[in-house]
């Protein structure tokens, strides 16, 4: 069974991120990815800018837009393209949109979009102004992950126009909710699931573990929730992730991928489909044309 990881901030995955070289990151993360199971990584360079702060990995434009660079997805990708793909995240107020999104379309490695309105663009969101900007994503054929935090209602209008988009509802679509109120989280997922009336619409597993489950590992009580997920989007739109960072407030990478691999509500062809056969399909990320070295004899080669 292929292990896809659907968002990995690899670039931050280490403790030492800030001064270390990029490429010994990449090797350095690819003894992680073996050690836990992971066959393949999209990774979400994560750069977020800070007013007033540096800019790293990024470019300011005159009107406040931002263009994020991805050295190193891209590094990444030439050294090991069997292993990662990157997304790309465009700014909506770049004047030149749509001619970055070519460049997303033709880069090698480059494989998806991220947008995410939560972060002080609910109301443009709300106003219809991601409308050209998703058009462009659609007619060049970018599937697009989306993160509306609690918003998910301001969606549908854009679904409406938007029937060809591929979009992924990032975290499972659900805010991270008040501590021990369960009602509250699965009122949220209710609210998701009842996007799986539209075809082009697929769901992101990710931070199951402190969005919905108030328990330790392995989590069980998500396994009743995801099968009610699995029952209305089908397995076929639902892919895994870990979002593996350094940040302490992450749950560890092994538990977020084991706690689903002992999920007994799913059968193993769900589970393939969820594990990565769903990312590669919706993504249009064909996998190696070699069958990838299970992660055993690859930790094994490496004594």
């Amino acid at each position: 069974m292929e292990v896809v990881d659907t968002q990995v901030h690899l670039n931050r995955l280490l403790g030492d991120w800030e001064s270390a070289d990029n490429g010994d990151l990449i090797e350095r993360s690819l003894c992680a990815m073996d050690a836990v199971g992971v066959d393949a990584a999209l990774i979400d360079e994560r750069t977020f800018h800070v007013p007033g702060g540096p800019e790293r990995d990024m470019r300011i434009l005159p009107n406040g837009a931002i263009q994020y660079l991805t050295p190193f997805g891209e590094m990444a990708v030439e050294r090991h393209p069997d292993r990662f793909a990157y997304l790309s995240r465009i700014d909506r107020r770049d004047p030149d949109y749509r001619d970055r999104m070519v460049e997303v379309r033709d880069k090698p490695g480059a494989v998806c979009l991220r947008v995410q309105p939560t972060r002080g663009e609910a109301e443009p969101f709300a106003r219809g102004d991601y409308i050209d900007y998703l058009e462009a994503a659609q007619e060049l054929g970018l599937p697009t992950f989306i993160w509306l935090d609690d918003r998910l209602d301001l969606l549908e209008a854009y679904l409406k126009r938007l029937p060809r988009l591929s979009l992924i509802v990032d975290h499972c679509g659900v805010k991270v909710p008040k501590a021990g109120d369960p009602a509250d989280r699965a009122a949220q997922l209710d609210r998701v699931i009842a996007l799986a009336r539209y075809p082009n619409v697929s769901l992101k597993w990710c931070k199951a573990e402190n969005r919905i489950s108030t328990q330790s590992y392995p989590y069980r009580d998500l396994w009743p929730q995801l099968r009610r997920v699995v029952d209305a989007f089908g397995a076929e739109r639902v892919m895994w992730a870990s979002d593996a960072t350094s940040t302490a407030k992450h749950h560890p990478w092994a538990q977020s991928l084991y706690a689903l691999r002992a999920c007994d509500t799913l059968s193993e062809t769900e589970k393939e489909w969820i594990l990565g056969k769903s990312a590669r399909t919706i993504l249009n990320w064909p996998a190696p044309k070699a069958a990838p070295i299970p992660w055993q004899d690859r930790a094994a080669a490496q004594v």
